[in-house]
């Protein structure tokens, strides 16, 4: 049950992970918002019933839009990075990739998502970075080359970075 309950946490915040970077939607819930409610589950029907609660109600804030970019170059930035999260990723390179100014790019993304873009992006893999950390045997620099980092100082300091 425990291992049911383990793999069951790890899917929902892989999912939370991907509809973030997608900009589908902004799931509200947290690692220890799941983990406190799974706990407590006792069965595997349970289990069950619970998780299409939950899954149901992701999809059901995804259909109405909440949390997501309300610009499709927001959106379409999002997915891009997703896709590329081994490499190095530059605003200039997404701006070109969607044929807009940087200038205006970096403006209109802190605008829509609250973030700059590269703090979006050092989000995105310092998370991507834990989940590796967490459920795989990968050392620290096999992690660092991964999300296209050269030394595992950079990672160092950007975890760091986010955690403040």
């Amino acid at each position: 049950m425990e291992t049911v309950k383990d793999w069951t946490l790890k899917l929902l915040l892989d999912l939370k992970l991907k509809l973030h970077s997608l900009q589908s939607v902004r799931p509200a819930y947290s690692a220890d918002t799941l983990h406190k409610e799974i706990v407590d589950i006792d069965s595997l029907l349970a289990l069950r019933e619970w998780l299409n609660n939950h899954l149901e109600s992701v999809f059901a804030a995804k259909e109405a839009g909440v949390g997501a970019s309300k610009r499709v170059e927001v959106a379409e930035a999002c997915r891009y990075v997703s896709l590329r999260l081994g490499s190095r990723i530059s605003l200039d390179e997404v701006a070109d990739h969607l044929h807009l100014n940087a200038s205006y790019f970096s403006r209109l993304f802190k605008k829509e998502t609250g973030l700059t873009f590269i703090e979006y992006v050092t989000r995105l893999k310092m998370e991507r970075a834990k989940e590796l950390l967490d459920g795989t045997q990968c050392t620290v620099g096999d992690i660092c080359e991964q999300l296209g980092y050269d030394n595992q100082s950079i990672l160092l300091r950007r975890s760091r970075f986010i955690q403040e």
